[in-house]
């Protein structure tokens, strides 16, 4: 299983505030769950099964309301292909490395006009958010005197 990295501002997200905790924990299980291009089997019976094993009490409709959440804050996107419903984190690649060649799952339909606008608009923020926060470390760095 691949390394992930889970950094510190996930813990001032407006996102994942605005999602139960479910929904939160939810997210964090699939992080640590997706293949290297941010995609996972998305079908709420499976992931309370692969996610949630330990916990009995959880039911395949309060994971699927969790995705629900998930979605409307666009953290997730699901989506349809070869007779299954997957996901795909959003702004996996802001945060993660791909190390695999090819992904597990198959990849969403990018012929979906909304999917396309959004996808532009996370790389365009991904880029300038990427530029701050390596300013941001720099400055961090030259204040401890470490460079």
């Amino acid at each position: 299983m691949p390394n992930r990295y889970i950094r510190d501002s996930l813990n001032m997200s407006k996102s994942l505030g605005a999602v139960s905790l479910l929904a939160e924990v939810l997210f964090t299980h699939l992080i640590l769950a997706a293949d290297d291009y941010g995609r996972y089997i998305s079908e709420p019976q499976m992931l309370r099964g692969l996610l949630f094993s330990a916990r009995p009490n959880l039911n395949a409709e309060q994971v699927a309301g969790a995705l629900q959440e998930l979605e409307r804050e666009r953290m997730i996107r699901q989506y349809y292909a070869n007779e299954r419903t997957y996901l795909w984190i959003v702004n996996w690649s802001k945060y993660q490395r791909a190390r695999a060649k090819c992904s597990k799952f198959p990849a969403p339909n990018l012929d979906d006009a909304s999917i396309c606008k959004q996808m532009q608009a996370d790389a365009a923020d991904n880029d300038n958010e990427h530029d701050r926060d390596n300013a941001d470390s720099i400055d961090a760095i030259m204040r401890k005197g470490s460079l």
